[in-house]
């Protein structure tokens, strides 16, 4: 399916004197849309949902490649400046710039904990965030675990710990794109980062649980497991779990996670 045949363009937008490349589209009315993809990833993670979130009751659909990442290039001099409160900026700017009545948000990974950041220090722009697979409610230790097999890239070892619910032939191709983007200096700037006092410590998120909804699966080998109880102690039952599910359901459950997208607004409603 191309973006063009689901209504959606690309764009160049300006973000503080780079060029962001970003996907726009339109549903049928209702609340603008967000959608943030991962460390390494870009918005084409997305593309099993396009059609269907055109068709789905939303405002303004954008989706961006965070700078840095896919076709948004920064220049090689600014790259190791890149960091979270950098994601967090750019996505309260774009909301702020494009969307006058906020926008909801659908966060995968590193998406979701910056969507948490900006729900933190911008609650009027993001109206509520679903989390798929979301970083950031790890221990230090958990987040050390985790950044590991980003820093020490084997493509093979990490299409099957991202998707280990995705047919094996999937897996294959998506293990020759992996290789040299979990190489790419963006990458590796951010797993150098010390990210720990970007944490989500207990209460930091306190009053804002209705806007949070999180998908995660049973089958995550990017995120440590372990960090499942500290989301569950936050958000409670607004933490859904699938036994067979892996780190990226954009790419193998499209389905269930517009489903939750659904939930998540009529949690936020109610």
């Amino acid at each position: 399916m191309g973006c063009r045949s689901a209504g959606f363009r690309r764009q160049v937008v300006e973000y503080e004197g780079y060029q962001v490349s970003m996907l726009e589209g339109q549903g049928r009315g209702g609340p603008d849309l967000v959608l943030l993809h991962g460390l390494g990833d870009r918005g084409s993670t997305w593309a099993l949902m396009l059609r269907r979130l055109a068709k789905g009751p939303w405002g303004r659909i954008l989706i961006p490649d965070m700078p840095g990442f896919g076709y948004s290039l920064v220049p090689e001099a600014d790259v190791q400046r890149l960091n979270l409160d950098d994601g967090a900026r750019f996505l309260s700017i774009l909301i702020e710039q494009n969307c006058s009545k906020g926008a909801f948000v659908v966060g995968n990974s590193l998406g979701g904990w910056i969507a948490c950041l900006s729900l933190q220090r911008n609650p009027e722009g993001v109206l509520g965030a679903l989390l798929l697979s979301p970083a950031g409610f790890m221990s230090p230790e958990e987040l050390k675990q985790a950044g590991d097999l980003f820093a020490h890239p084997d493509a093979q070892k990490f299409a099957q710990a991202c998707l280990p619910d995705a047919p094996f032939i999937v897996r294959r191709a998506a293990r020759r794109l992996m290789a040299p983007v979990l190489e790419s200096d963006v990458v590796q700037s951010f797993v150098r980062l010390d990210s720990r006092d970007h944490l989500l410590v207990p209460g930091a998120l306190a009053g804002l649980e209705h806007r949070l909804r999180v998908l995660w699966g049973r089958r995550d080998g990017i995120l440590p497991q372990s960090c499942l109880r500290r989301m569950q102690d936050e958000l409670g039952d607004r933490v859904v779990i699938e036994d067979g599910l892996g780190h990226a359901p954009q790419r193998t459950r499209p389905g269930l996670v517009l489903r939750e997208l659904g939930q998540l607004r009529q949690q936020t409603e109610g």
